[in-house]
């Protein structure tokens, strides 16, 4: 009975851990996406390009070294890009002060 109280509770330890990870992921993913609104449309799209392009190499090297496909491939769907934000929103945001209008 002891060892199924210890199992449960290291079970409940590991989804809290799990929950606090998944959720700062989730944090750093929003604050990330935040900040590539804020640079060149262009040189952000060459750069998920160049990106995309070398993740295909890799995983058909790895298929073609191994003999299997990549448990982790990228998936195909391009990465979720954030709404561009007028420049004084995105730099109000960026700052987290606010910013009075100009007049």
């Amino acid at each position: 009975m002891l060892f199924c109280i210890m199992v449960y509770r290291m079970i409940q330890y590991y989804r809290v851990q799990k929950e606090f990870v998944l959720s700062a992921l989730r944090a750093a993913r929003t604050d990330l996406v935040a900040f590539i609104a804020l640079l060149p449309a262009k040189p952000v799209q060459a750069a998920f390009a160049q990106v995309r392009s070398e993740n295909e190499l890799n995983a058909k090297d790895y298929e073609r070294i191994f003999g299997e496909p990549m448990l982790n491939i990228p998936s195909d769907r391009p990465a979720k890009a954030a709404k561009p934000a007028a420049p004084a929103k995105a730099a109000k945001k960026a700052s987290g002060k606010k910013t009075q209008p100009a007049e």
